[in-house]
C-alpha cells in the first residue's frame, strides 16, 4: 500500500502544499496570531447583538445571576444546573452594567476568543506550525457553540493545554515542570467549578497522565518521579486551595451540603446514563399514562441521583428519571437515503471514527515507543492522547443524552487542537517509520474529513454559535434589563406583544412564570419567578410533576404564565401540553388566555377578582 501510485500522489500534493505554507511561516510565525485577535474581533463583533431567542440559555443565566446578586441561596433556594463559576462572573459584570442581556452575550463571545487563543496557544506550541495554529484558532472562532453555553468548549480546551504543557511538553527545567504542574491542578479545580461533568472525566485524564509521566523517559525515572510527585502535590494542593474559598462561601451561607453534594450527585447521574445506555431497550412502544406521564414498559424508573440538591416541596424538584421521551440519534442509513440531512447525521457518528482512530494511533505509536525507548514519540503519543482524551469530555453529553449541534458544536471546540495534533504527529510519523506510513495517511485523511463534515454541518446551523445566527436579523427590539438586539423584521412584531403582554398584564414584584424553559421573558420584563428549577422537560420531570405545579400556582398566584409548546426534545410527547396535561389544562381552565406568539407561545394572565356585589 505505502507504494501505489495513488498514495505517492496525496503525499506528494500534500508535500507541495506543505512547502508552500513552510514558506509563509517566516511571516505568520509573527503575525498569526494577531491576525487571529482581530479576525476574533470583526467576527463577533459583526454580530454581537444578534442571536436573540425564547430557547437557550440566556435567560436562564440572567435570571440566575440575578438572584444570587438579590441573595438567593445556590443550590438550596434554586436549582443551577450548573456550579458556581458557570454564574458567579456575571453577578460581578452586573455590579457595574446592571443585570444586563447584551452584556452577557458579549461576555460569552469573550469567553469564546479566550477558548481560541488557548487552542491556538496548543497547536502553536505543540507543533510549531504556525499556520496550523492559526486555522485552528480560526474554526474555533468561526463555530464556537452556542452562545450563553462557551463554558464547555472553554473548559476541554483549558485543560488540554496546562495538561499537555505540564505532562507531555518539556518545561525546561524540573520546577517549571513543577509549576505547570501545579497549574493543571488549579485550571482543573476551575473547570470542576464550572460544570461538574465533563470535569469528572478530565481528571481520568489528568491521574493517568500522573502515572505515565515518570516512566516516559527511564533513563530519568527517578528524577522525573521526584517532579512527578512534587509537581502532583502541587496540582492537589493548588486544586484543593482553588475550592476552599468557595467551601467557606458556602458554609457561611447554608449550603455546604447542597455544594459538595452535587460532586456524589453527578457521578451517580453519569452512572445512570451509562446505565441507561448500556441496558435493553423496551420492545413497546412509548405511551402516555392517564395522568399524563410517559411509562416505558419493562424498565424501572432511574433512582434518584439528585434529590438531595432539590427540596420535594417544590413543584420543580427533579430527582428520578423516569421517563425519556427525547429524540434519538439520527439513524446512519436514513441519511445514506437522504432520509434525515447528510452531513449533520454523519457529524454525530465520525467522532466515533476521528477520535476512535487517533486513540489508536496514539496508543500504538506510546507502545512503539516505549519499545524503542524514544522519547520523543512517546511525546507525540501523548499529545494526541491528552488533546483527544480532554475532547472526549464533552463526547457523552451530545451524543448520549443530546444529538443536536449545539452539544455537538461544544464537543467540536476541543476537538479542533486534537485534530491538528493528530495531524502533525501523523506527518512527522510518516516521515519516521515506514511501516506506519498508512496508518499516518489514514488519519491525515480522516481528521481532514472530520472537519469537513463538521464545518458542513454546523456553520449554517444557530446552534453552532456562528455569524449565521444574524442573518436576517435587521430589525432592533429593545425591553428591560439590556435587551437590546437585532431581530428578523417579521418576529418584530411578536416580540413587542410578547414584552408588552407581560408588562401590561403584571406589576414591578409580581411573579411571572414560564414553561418549560423560557426565562428570557422574566429578564426582558424584569419579573421575578418563584421556580425553584427554570427547565422542566419530560425526560427530566417527576411523575407528579403537574400535582405539585398546581400546588406552588395556586400559593403564589402569578400574575402571567407563559406556555411554550415547542417540542423541547424533538418529539411530539415533549409538548408541555402532551406531557404536563393535567397542569396545561388546569391553567386553561383557572386563566385568561391573552394571545399566542410565535404560533406555539401562549401567555395567559391572571383574571380579574370578581367584586362583591
Amino acid at each position: 500500500m505505502e507504494n501505489s501510485p495513488a498514495l505517492k500522489n496525496l503525499f506528494g500534493f500534500i508535500n507541495q502544499f506543505q512547502g508552500r505554507l513552510i514558506r509563509a511561516e517566516s511571516h505568520l510565525q509573527r503575525w498569526a496570531f494577531p491576525l487571529l485577535l482581530i479576525f476574533a474581533l470583526f467576527y463577533y463583533g459583526s454580530y454581537y447583538n444578534a442571536g436573540l431567542t425564547l430557547n437557550g440559555e440566556a435567560g436562564s443565566n440572567v435570571l440566575l445571576a440575578m438572584r444570587i446578586q438579590q441573595g438567593w441561596v445556590p443550590l438550596k433556594d434554586m436549582f443551577l444546573g450548573y456550579n458556581l463559576m458557570w454564574f458567579y462572573p456575571l453577578t460581578w459584570i452586573f455590579h457595574f452594567t446592571g443585570p444586563h442581556l447584551l452584556a452577557t452575550q458579549i461576555y460569552f463571545m469573550l469567553l469564546s476568543a479566550i477558548a481560541a487563543c488557548l487552542g491556538y496557544w496548543l497547536v502553536r506550541r505543540a507543533t510549531g506550525w504556525a499556520w496550523l495554529a492559526l486555522l485552528t484558532g480560526v474554526l474555533m472562532v468561526m463555530m464556537p457553540g452556542a452562545i450563553f453555553r462557551n463554558y464547555m468548549g472553554f473548559i476541554g480546551t483549558l485543560a488540554s493545554v496546562v495538561l499537555v504543557k505540564a505532562y507531555v511538553l518539556d518545561a525546561g527545567s524540573s520546577w517549571r515542570q513543577c509549576f505547570w504542574m501545579g497549574a493543571a491542578g488549579a485550571a482543573i479545580s476551575l473547570c470542576f467549578l464550572i460544570r461538574i461533568e465533563p470535569s469528572l472525566l478530565i481528571a481520568v485524564v489528568w491521574i493517568g497522565l500522573i502515572f505515565i509521566y515518570p516512566v516516559l523517559n527511564l533513563v530519568d525515572f527517578k528524577k522525573r518521579f521526584r517532579t512527578s510527585f512534587v509537581g502532583t502535590f502541587m496540582g492537589f494542593a493548588l486544586f484543593a486551595a482553588i475550592h476552599a474559598p468557595f467551601i467557606v462561601h458556602a458554609e457561611r451561607n447554608g449550603f455546604r451540603e447542597q455544594f459538595l453534594g452535587q460532586y456524589n450527585n453527578f457521578i451517580h447521574l453519569m452512572l445512570n446514563e451509562l446505565n441507561y445506555e448500556v441496558r435493553p431497550k423496551p420492545s413497546a412502544s412509548t405511551l402516555p399514562s392517564e395522568s399524563g406521564n410517559l411509562v416505558y414498559a419493562g424498565i424501572p424508573p432511574f433512582k434518584p441521583v439528585i434529590s438531595s440538591i432539590v427540596p420535594s416541596s417544590s413543584s420543580q424538584a427533579t430527582g428520578a428519571i423516569e421517563r425519556e421521551g427525547r429524540r434519538g440519534r439520527p439513524a446512519l442509513m436514513d441519511a445514506l437515503f437522504g432520509k434525515t440531512a447528510l452531513y449533520f447525521t454523519l457529524s454525530i457518528y465520525f467522532p466515533i471514527l476521528s477520535a476512535g482512530l487517533l486513540t489508536l494511533f496514539g496508543g500504538l505509536l506510546l507502545l512503539l515507543a516505549m519499545y524503542r525507548g524514544s522519547v520523543k514519540n512517546k511525546c507525540y503519543a501523548l499529545l494526541i492522547l491528552t488533546t483527544t482524551g480532554c475532547a472526549l469530555s464533552l463526547f457523552p453529553q451530545y451524543y448520549f443524552f443530546r444529538p443536536d449541534s449545539v452539544h455537538l458544536a461544544e464537543f467540536m471546540v476541543p476537538f479542533y487542537p486534537a485534530l491538528a495534533c493528530g495531524v502533525f504527529v501523523a506527518v512527522c510519523v510518516y516521515k519516521e517509520f515506514s511501516f506506519l506510513k498508512g496508518p499516518a495517511v489514514l488519519v491525515v485523511v480522516v481528521c481532514a474529513l472530520q472537519v469537513i463534515v463538521a464545518f458542513n454541518s454546523l456553520y449554517g446551523r444557530d446552534g453552532s454559535g456562528s455569524i449565521k445566527q444574524a442573518r436576517g436579523r435587521t430589525a432592533y427590539f429593545h425591553a428591560l434589563n439590556g435587551v437590546d438586539f437585532r431581530v428578523p423584521p417579521k418576529e418584530l412584531p411578536q416580540w413587542e406583544g410578547l414584552r408588552d403582554a407581560i408588562l401590561q398584564n403584571s406589576k414591578p414584584g409580581e411573579f411571572v412564570v414560564t414553561y418549560p424553559y423560557v426565562a428570557v421573558l422574566n429578564v426582558l420584563s424584569d419579573r421575578p419567578s418563584y421556580q425553584f428549577k427554570l427547565y422542566a422537560d419530560n425526560a427530566t420531570e417527576l411523575s407528579n410533576f403537574s400535582e405539585k405545579a398546581i400546588e406552588d400556582l395556586t400559593k403564589n398566584k402569578p400574575a402571567v404564565v407563559v406556555i411554550n409548546n415547542r417540542d423541547i426534545n424533538k418529539t411530539e410527547v415533549s409538548r408541555f401540553k402532551n406531557w404536563a396535561a393535567p397542569f396545561y389544562q388546569y391553567i386553561k381552565k383557572n386563566y385568561t388566555l391573552e394571545g399566542i406568539y410565535f404560533d406555539q407561545v401562549e401567555v395567559f394572565v391572571r383574571p380579574v377578582e370578581t367584586k362583591a356585589l
